[in-house]
């Protein structure tokens, strides 16, 4: 490993610098340093309370759990711990040896190795250390303000403020994602090293002791092989050199940017080294999911998506479990206000407390830099993570609102300090809701693997298994997502299992609509079994129903059973058999239900079409067609199709069902048809379409249910495959293109099965013909990592026909 070791002969040199470097100062006359003097007892006590409220935030979600990626992690550990070479490749290679990422996080294998060896399989250790990453992020975050405002000599409370902003961030209700599952301590321990390192380079800073400045640069190291996040650390310091150590400099600006960059040097310098190693370990220098800066494929709801996560940030409240108008997150909202106008108020009369500001909110900006491309906060929390560091600057910004002049009036006092303890009481209240979810996550996640454990018991050697309908989340919680690949192999499991696999309609990985047809011929092989959560448990599915023989209800008769299915529309027969649905109310879904008997074959129900005549559009948020059966036993908001319609007149929509695992291997269903508040729609037919009809075929050798199910393999050893493609079966065909995703990312979740162009396409190839074979290479598929592909139809002038075929995915390994 000559690059390893060329690395460490690097860093020896780079203490080394360190250890030349003292702090540039101006020649102004700056007050006095001495070494900080900590723990004095109201320090102690502040810290004490600090500890306690996190303890108690945190009690409930700590037992013995796993969740999703969890599970990955323990099946790597059970290696590891045997082959201590595993450890050691995560320093010199792609983390956990993933292929289709490119990370670089030896550290947190390490802390992971650590807890395994203590705590084996017992979740409650790794648990605790997630926690301590959160306490000591806390306590560095107290040190970080007592530090920058300790120079104030006409504002009071300064401890207070200190107190405040460690005990938000502890109790941030954004949090749990990071700290309440095991794998989100990606987040939690370099935020830790990042506010560690930051707090002892102020130290240094003050005063000017070299066993600060390598403590502070050890800290930052530590902080890079933990996650991408600690490359902010420089600016971090830049933007401190240049607002407030600097305050008491009358030197003109250029000269304080230079000052700053020879103080933040070394550390600018580690970054370049850092890059370098990861250039090494990685082949890249960006890494990451799609190994791009720059690509955005939807400018406008990246900008969407940016602010609605800000929001979440800023009101970090899991809207599944407390809807819109909850009144703690209300007087939550009250408080942030409160905090935020004081905080501007102060920072308008005081430069002492205007510098702090605006270098906190550098801190804030910085912060989210490096997650710029995937920012995303959605309702129930899920990606809260990415904002975890961004919260340390977003409470300190919070807690200024505390500091108070020498004779402030006792109502700005009064009101400063409500506004504080309001964050903090239904901050507490919102943690506690948020964290519900992660337990009730842990709960079923335990039940999971209970229910596999007595179905492999009683199930000799390893069979085809599907299982679909496991809960991916449970309200933002992750429960098995990326998970089951673990589950099923020890220390989890009796045995290892490896021919189990998850179908999932938030998976988009596996190519269910590609393998469907050979399911269907190999139906006496099918093991499928269905999470039911009611009684917690797996149930077998009845694979006879696969048989395409199953006989599928006629137009007329489709037609003809479509009835309301409440008091929220009328329905109207037609002399020509037409249905006219008209609401009843302008403010409520019309709902009709699709009531054939007996029920639908949900194996054979493809891709259903309405033909219909929009008389009013209603509000124009388009029409959904819900489905329910074994698996889904209720309409639910999540188990929908949906196409949009704002326009009216007549109108032909496809629905597709023929890839939703959930509808697709749910035996026997209902269908309902909700249509947009205050529409009239005159519905001319519903009809079952076949698939062959309306896209195109693929397949490659050895590629169905009982092989590779759709997954394609690629190295530098095997450069290509025969792709076969059929679109004879739909109408106007004259060609066939073939589109290839751009590596790592997956056509768009709701352009499966439809008409829309995808915008992560990186390669497009049309074929002359509607049939025929075409040889997929290596020079098609750039780098390794995972790639999907999907045929679509062309006519003879080159427009798409019908929707997108089924895809598959093609793994290129080296």
């Amino acid at each position: 490993m000559p690059g390893l070791w060329q690395g460490m002969q690097i860093v020896s040199w780079f203490k080394a610098l360190l250890a030349t470097i003292k702090p540039q100062e101006s020649t102004d006359k700056m007050p006095e340093r001495t070494l900080p003097k900590y723990g004095t007892f109201g320090s102690a006590i502040a810290l004490g309370v600090i500890i306690i409220a996190i303890f108690i935030a945190y009690a409930p979600v700590c037992f013995n759990w796993f969740a999703g990626d969890d599970f990955v992690h323990l099946a790597w550990l059970s290696q590891a711990v045997q082959q201590p070479e595993l450890i050691w490749r995560n320093f010199h290679s792609s983390w956990l040896d993933l292929t289709n990422t490119k990370f670089y996080r030896p550290l947190i294998s390490v802390f992971m190795v650590n807890d395994y060896l203590w705590w084996r399989t017992n979740g409650l250790g790794f648990h605790l250390t997630n926690l301590r990453c959160l306490l000591a992020s806390a306590v560095s975050l107290y040190f970080i303000m007592e530090t920058l405002l300790k120079p104030a000599k006409k504002l009071r409370y300064v401890e207070g403020c200190a107190l405040a902003s460690a005990l938000l961030f502890g109790i941030y209700p954004l949090h749990p994602e990071a700290v309440s599952w095991i794998t989100g301590r990606v987040d939690s321990i370099v935020t830790m090293f990042c506010l560690v390192s930051l707090w002892l380079y102020m130290e240094w800073r003050e005063t000017r002791m070299i066993a600060f400045a390598v403590s502070c640069w050890m800290s930052m190291v530590f902080g890079l092989l933990s996650k991408e996040m600690a490359l902010t650390l420089p600016a971090v310091f830049f933007a401190y050199e240049l607002l407030i150590g600097s305050e008491h400099s009358r030197a003109k600006l250029l000269n304080k940017v230079i000052i700053a960059a020879k103080n933040t040097l070394p550390f600018w310098l580690t970054l370049v080294l850092y890059f370098g190693v990861r250039r090494i370990a990685l082949g890249t220098f960006v890494g990451g999911y799609d190994n791009s800066l720059f690509f955005i494929s939807d400018l406008k709801n990246f900008v969407l998506t940016w602010v609605h996560a800000l929001h979440m940030m800023l009101v970090p409240a899991n809207r599944e479990l407390m809807g819109n108008h909850n009144v703690m997150v209300i007087l939550w909202q009250v408080g942030l206000v409160l905090a935020a106008v004081f905080t501007l108020w102060r920072s308008a009369r005081d430069s002492f407390v205007a510098r702090r500001t605006v270098f906190l909110l550098s801190w804030l900006a910085i912060s989210l830099a490096p997650v710029y491309k995937i920012f995303a906060i959605s309702d129930d929390l899920q990606g809260s993570r990415l904002a975890y560091l961004a919260t340390a600057p977003l409470v300190c910004l919070l807690g200024l609102a505390l500091l108070q002049p020498a004779r402030a009036k006792t109502a700005s006092t009064v009101t400063s300090f409500a506004a504080l303890a309001l964050l903090t009481v239904t901050g507490l209240y919102i943690l506690e809701q948020n964290n519900s979810a992660w337990v009730q996550a842990g709960k079923t996640s335990n039940r999971i693997r209970a229910s596999l454990q007595t179905f492999y018991s009683f199930t000799p050697g390893d069979p085809q298994v599907l299982i679909v309908g496991l809960p991916d989340t449970i309200h933002g919680a992750y429960v098995v997502r990326n998970g089951l690949p673990g589950m099923t192999k020890r220390p989890q499991m009796i045995r290892d299992i490896n021919n189990a696999l998850m179908l999932n309609k938030l998976e988009p990985v596996l190519p269910l609509g590609y393998f469907k047809n050979s399911m269907a011929e190999n139906h006496s092989d099918a093991n499928v079994l269905a999470w039911n959560p009611h009684t917690q448990s797996l149930n077998k599915i009845d694979t006879a129903l696969f048989l395409t023989a199953t006989a599928v209800p006629n137009a007329a008769e489709l037609l003809q059973s479509l009835k309301p299915s409440d008091d929220s529309c009328k329905l109207s027969r037609g002399a020509d058999g037409a249905v006219e649905l008209t609401a009843m109310d302008r403010r409520r879904h019309p709902l009709a239900t699709v009531a054939v008997s007996p029920d639908l074959n949900c194996f054979n129900t493809n891709f259903i079409a309405i033909k219909a005549n929009v008389i009013n559009a209603g509000d124009g948020s388009g029409l959904d067609l819900f489905y329910k059966n074994r698996i889904v036993p209720d309409f639910e908001l999540y188990h929908r199709v949906h196409v949009d319609t704002s326009a009216t007149g007549p109108k032909t929509w496809l629905f597709s069902l023929h890839a939703v695992p959930d509808w697709t291997l749910g035996e026997q269903g209902q269908l309902q048809l909700r249509l947009p508040k205050g529409s009239d729609i005159k519905i001319e037919s519903v009809e079952i379409i076949a698939p062959e009809t309306v896209m195109p075929r693929i397949s490659f050798a050895n590629s169905g249910f009982l092989g590779t199910k759709g997954f394609a393999h690629l190295s530098s050893s095997d450069t290509e495959f025969e792709l076969n493609y059929d679109a004879s079966k739909v109408a106007g065909a004259a060609a066939v293109g073939i589109e290839i995703t751009r590596p790592n990312l997956n056509f768009e979740e709701d352009k499966q099965n439809t008409a829309d162009k995808s915008k992560v396409v990186l390669t497009q190839i049309i074929c002359p013909s509607k049939h025929g074979t075409i040889k997929i290479g290596r020079t098609m598929t750039p780098q390794v990592g995972l790639y999907e592909l999907r045929p679509f139809a062309v006519d003879k002038h080159g427009a798409r026909l019908g929707v997108s075929g089924d895809h598959i995915v093609i793994s290129v390994d080296s």
